[in-house]
């Protein structure tokens, strides 16, 4: 998840003593039918279009189980004539990515502890005031539960809005929890401690690392939990609470890792890098460009790694690390600000500071781009319909579609 440093000297500090957030979830076995319609050479690779486990998106019957910890391509067509459907008015910058549930109703956070639950034609279902700073994603249950961490607490809400759970933890929390397939949470925070929850929100453990957290944690598909921090050390983790490997990267890490079929591990770093980690946790290469990168990668159609850089590129490698194409976008302010997502046409589309959100085809050319905001910090999100949602700082969420509707201000 996107943390730039310079957004919270814009934002100023709320600070409500500190909180963790979980959820994802996944118990079931990954669909096969969905597999057997998806195209196979990028299954092959990891892109899997409803995540799954595996890849560590752990709700596969949801079309968007979250923001981040999957491969983010989607078996749909991008739209092709965007226009700015709708927008919803939070009064308060928005920096988490929203996130849908199996109904297309979207859930997001804004920095003045405002959580909201909107229909897909941007209406209010409910909206809940808490103490505290939204700075990362809500995730949604396969059952309809609602997780999301606030200043220094972790909520679970039902469907309604209403509160069934609270975790009081007391350090920050910036980045998203990750859900195991046995319902474990594992939380992450900013003074440096990594632990897992049960599905009540009980404590099993806790691990000091000292050092803060700003991306979310990873699972593999054996259970490893991968976590890496602000001074660009990376853990591997099993789920009984035991360090298994120590690998220490240049740079402060703000992105979640991306986990392959062979389960190795794509990151990248503040210090312009992306890093290969095979399963063992040895580096097999890296990559690197002229400015920080501080967006996860994702995969491509073919298995590529798709992934922008602050030097106004979007880069896309060959899962050696061999340079496949690069884009420039603009000459000013056109650095990549939030992950990206594609299309099973291979298509690519994310947001960038200037404001703008991009769609390249497979082999980078641009196909279109529109305005939507001054800048642009959140991650987008999509509904199996292609429609496009993301926060704004103006504290708007915005609907992109391809539709002639009117634009209505809530």
């Amino acid at each position: 998840m996107l943390r730039i440093v310079a957004r919270y000297a814009l934002y100023g500090f709320l600070f409500a003593y500190c909180a963790f957030a979980a959820d994802h979830f996944d118990r079931n076995a990954v669909d096969q039918n969905v597999y057997e319609q998806f195209d196979q050479n990028a299954l092959k690779h990891g892109a899997k279009p409803l995540g799954g486990f595996e890849q560590g998106a752990y709700q596969h019957d949801s079309f968007f189980p979250t923001a981040y910890n999957q491969t983010r391509h989607f078996d749909i067509d991008f739209i092709q004539k965007p226009i700015i459907l709708w927008k919803f008015a939070t009064h308060s910058a928005i920096e988490a990515a929203p996130v849908l549930d199996k109904e297309n109703n979207i859930y997001i956070g804004n920095m003045s502890g405002n959580f909201y639950a909107i229909t897909h034609d941007g209406a209010l279902r409910w909206k809940r005031h808490l103490i505290g700073q939204i700075n990362g994603s809500a995730t949604v249950h396969n059952n309809g539960n609602i997780y999301l961490g606030c200043g220094s607490v972790f909520f679970a809400f039902d469907t309604n809005g209403s509160i069934l759970w609270k975790y009081p933890a007391f350090a920050r929390f910036s980045a998203a929890a990750a859900i195991s397939k046995e319902g474990d949470i594992y939380i992450a925070a900013q003074d440096g401690r990594v632990g897992k929850l049960d599905s009540s929100g009980g404590k099993q453990w806790i691990l000091m690392l000292k050092v803060p957290f700003r991306a979310d944690p990873v699972i593999r598909k054996d259970g490893v939990v991968i976590v890496a921090n602000e001074k660009g050390k990376v853990r591997f983790i099993s789920k009984d609470g035991e360090i298994l490997r120590k690998i220490d990267l240049s740079e402060q890490i703000d992105s979640s890792p991306l986990i392959a079929d062979d389960q190795s591990v794509y990151i990248t770093s503040k210090d312009g890098s992306i890093y290969k980690i095979d399963e063992n946790g040895t580096r097999e290469w890296k990559f690197t460009t002229k400015k920080e990168i501080t967006e996860a990668p994702i995969f491509g159609r073919n298995g590529e790694i798709l992934f922008g850089s602050w030097d106004d590129h979007f880069y896309a490698l060959e899962s050696n690390g061999t340079l496949l194409w690069k884009t420039r976008l603009e000459n000013y302010m056109s650095f990549v600000t939030g992950a990206a997502l594609s299309d099973r046409n291979g298509n690519i589309i994310f947001p960038a500071r200037n404001g703008k959100i991009y769609m390249l085809d497979k082999n980078g050319n641009k196909i279109w781009d529109i305005k939507i905001s001054s800048s642009l910090y959140s991650s987008p999100a999509i509904s199996e319909d292609g429609r496009i949602y993301i926060g704004t700082p103006e504290g708007n969420l915005v609907c992109i579609g391809e539709s002639n509707d009117t634009i209505r201000n809530h």
